[in-house]
């Protein structure tokens, strides 16, 4: 007998990023406000019905700039080399999000692969080995795993949790440029940012603008706009819109958002569907979109 089930893979956005060192093993050292949005791809799940070994199939708009193998499959891998309690995995990832894009959308999807195959497994891993199995695929993989706002510091790998945000109305939109996050972070050349203040929440819309005002910002974007021009077009093109509060770039990039006011979801709307009009990818969502997506039932 075969069990399925669908989860949701929101998009990350970073709502600040800092570089504010970096390792001696290369690595540069983070500090920032990580979220999520309502938007993103949905990973489904089938265990059992068949024989054979574990497959992922991608589609959607942005599948065929999915490399194999994706996140999902090392997701499934590393999940069974960990337990194996589990018949042959078949899994399809609708793919909305954009491909290198800096919100998220492998790790995202990974860790919607991780939550599933718990829910399905008749002896999930314990807690601590999941997380070291979400570790081994990526810095992003534990923070999407929560699923809650967090400040990421180190190499975005030490969370702390910041609390409920208020529900936003956002945009996103992104050029057709893809970024490499390593291309990114070996053209940063500084300076390094001190640290972030303590961020304690639970945050008002107000407040949250105005820690946004005085430490907001992104210090990948001069090196993202140096390698994609159109980085920083787009980001003007966002900040503005009408009723847009704050403009950043997430993550290294290539993707950008705009925050507007609590209720203002037309003015959200109405501006992405301008954006798309003139070429961009863009759509309109919401800051946050809640709890951590659970798995629909069986």
């Amino acid at each position: 007998m075969s069990r399925a089930l669908e989860l949701a893979a929101p998009a990350k956005l970073n709502l600040f990023l800092r570089v504010v060192g970096r390792r001696p093993d290369g690595y540069h050292c983070l500090d920032g406000l990580a979220a999520f949005c309502a938007f993103g791809d949905t990973v489904g799940l089938r265990a059992g019905g068949g024989d054979g070994p574990d497959r992922v199939e991608v589609t959607g708009p942005f599948a065929g700039r999915v490399e194999a193998p994706d996140l999902v499959a090392r997701a499934i891998a590393a999940w069974r080399a960990a337990s194996g309690l589990l018949p042959p995995v078949r899994a399809t990832v609708r793919k909305r999000i954009p491909v290198a894009a800096g919100l998220g959308g492998g790790s995202a999807d990974a860790a919607a692969a991780l939550r599933g195959l718990q829910a399905l497994a008749p002896e999930p891993l314990p807690g601590g080995a999941l997380l070291e199995v979400a570790r081994s695929l990526g810095a992003d993989v534990p923070l999407c795993l929560a699923g809650a706002p967090a400040r990421t510091r180190g190499i975005g790998d030490r969370l702390d949790p910041a609390g409920p945000l208020p529900a936003l109305p956002a945009v996103l939109a992104a050029p057709e440029a893809a970024l490499l996050s390593g291309e990114v972070f070996r053209r940063f050349d500084g300076p390094f940012s001190p640290p972030a203040p303590d961020m304690r929440g639970p945050w008002t819309a107000a407040a949250l603008f105005e820690l946004l005002e005085r430490e907001g910002g992104n210090d990948l974007l001069r090196p993202a706009a140096a390698l994609a021009p159109a980085v920083g077009e787009v980001l003007a093109e966002l900040a503005a819109l009408a009723g847009a509060r704050h403009a950043g770039m997430s993550g290294s990039g290539s993707a950008c958002f705009a925050l507007f006011a609590p209720g203002d979801e037309a003015a959200a709307t109405q501006g992405a569907a301008a954006l798309a009009r003139r070429g961009l990818w863009a759509v309109a969502t919401r800051l946050p979109p809640g709890a951590a997506p659970a798995p629909a039932a069986p």
